[in-house]
């Protein structure tokens, strides 16, 4: 029974739709079962038909319903979209991490994972439920593989702004994440160059890159070298705003060399401007595609920003790559979802993704302050080094004491904290950890480290 309550904050359509979900999900509605049509129920509760119409829609998009033209709504199989009717509604969503103990775990610091409270889901849920109400060319059919092109001007206006990346709607491409943007510009590299390629294929990755982007080079039949290496590179993988795992920012000098490098061998340049936001007052270095457009690909995503769950990241071409990709990839659809796609176009449309970035850049700086200052303590005393350069959304260091018997990984998780490590460095991030408890988070780390050592 669907219940309207005009003293409740929620918006009306909100109560029909978590009325409706609600009795589908306890099983009080089932398979097959028709919904009232839109203008009985909308005359039914004293409410208008875009309510009801917005609601149901909701609904379809999450896969409660499906739409029968000319006959209406009517519920879905829960068990075709992995939806447990038995399941607690109010549960929310839960994730497993192998071989932790997540009772004893007060803090996470963990570099990968943003802070969802710090996000305004508000203002997404309107943007949402504005794409939602466009029409129905925008939900059917198959879309252009390289995404919808709302978001993709969007997107060439917003880098423009922020990046000086200079680029067309045409050129930008929409993926479901960094791996698959390297993946599919490497593919067209390949066919670039493809009556060039006699000998062996070389790409340069910074020293320490993340081992997963190495193995998209190697399966493409590159052989990875380091770019101050004696051999011919065709492809220059670089993250100049914040070089994993120790975060330093490329010097425009640099990025210079690099880009004469390539303009002098033929060679291309992939950019991941990953963590380019996170500067903490200091100048933002324009991208390397800004110095170059013709050699440089452009990737990004919004994971940092907004959420890694959104999964979307993007890629800008060379224009005289475009059509090599729509060669190789059309017919391929659009692995984001389109619903995702638009309601990020509104957003960046209405402001709200600058406004948003410059309330977490504020959040972000006051939280690396606190972290910073601890760890410069620790390393005082002569427990830790601080590696590279602060910056982005973890800081590096290096034990001085290691133990035999435990790790500080293994040892702090004992204590109730969850570091990372790569290689002999340790990784604390922060972005995940809330505003209010940076502070004791900050000063259990550092008991945490002090007590290792």
């Amino acid at each position: 029974m669907i219940v309207i309550d005009r003293n409740l904050k929620l918006p009306l359509y909100e109560q029909v739709y978590n009325s409706v979900r609600e009795d589908i999900i306890s099983g009080k509605m089932c398979e097959g079962q028709a919904l009232v049509p839109i203008r009985e129920l909308a005359y039914t509760l004293g409410v208008s038909k875009n309510t009801v119409d917005l609601a149901y829609k909701q609904l379809l998009a999450e896969g409660y319903i499906r739409a029968k033209r000319g006959s209406g709504y009517f519920v879905e199989n829960m068990e075709k979209y992995g939806i447990d009717i038995h399941a607690d509604s109010d549960a929310g969503f839960s994730y497993n991490t192998p071989d932790r103990d997540e009772k004893k775990a007060l803090y996470d610091f963990s570099f990968e994972v943003v802070n969802s409270s710090e996000f305004e889901w508000k203002k997404w849920k309107k943007c949402l439920n504005e794409s939602l109400y466009e029409e129905e060319y925008n939900f059917n059919g198959y879309k252009d593989c390289r995404g919808d092109i709302g978001l993709r001007k969007s997107i060439a206006d917003y880098i423009f702004m922020t990046r000086n990346v200079k680029c067309s709607a045409e050129q930008v491409v929409i993926c479901s994440g960094t791996l698959y943007a390297i993946n599919m510009i490497v593919n067209v590299i390949n066919k670039y160059r493809e009556k060039e390629y006699r000998e062996e294929k070389q790409a340069s990755c910074d020293p320490e890159c993340e081992n997963h982007i190495k193995n998209v080079f190697a399966s493409k039949g590159y052989k990875i070298c380091a770019f101050g290496d004696n051999c011919i590179k065709n492809i220059i993988y670089v993250s100049p705003s914040h070089q994993y795992p120790l975060g330093y920012t490329m010097s425009y000098d640099i990025r210079k060399e690099y880009i004469d490098y390539a303009e002098k061998n033929d060679a291309f340049i992939i950019e991941n401007d990953c963590d380019s936001e996170f500067t903490y007052g200091k100048s933002r270095i324009p991208s390397m595609q800004s110095m170059d457009a013709d050699r440089v690909i452009y990737i990004s995503s919004v994971s940092r920003i907004l959420s890694p769950n959104i999964r979307l990241a993007y890629m800008v071409l060379p224009k005289n790559f475009t059509d090599i990709f729509m060669e190789i990839y059309d017919g391929y659809r659009t692995a984001v979802p389109v619903l995702h796609q638009r309601t990020l176009a509104r957003y960046i449309e209405l402001g709200y993704m600058q406004k948003h970035i410059r309330r977490l850049l504020h959040t972000n700086e006051e939280k690396f302050d606190i972290i910073l200052e601890y760890l410069e303590k620790l390393e005082e005393e002569g427990h830790i080094n601080i590696i590279g350069q602060p910056a982005g959304g973890y800081i590096a260091v290096k034990p001085v004491k290691r133990r035999k018997n435990i790790s500080l990984l293994e040892y702090a998780q004992k204590e109730g904290i969850i570091l990372y490590e790569e290689g002999e460095y340790v990784l604390i991030g922060y972005l995940s950890i809330d505003r209010e408890d940076i502070n004791a988070a900050a000063v259990k780390l550092y008991d945490v480290i002090k007590g290792y050592a």
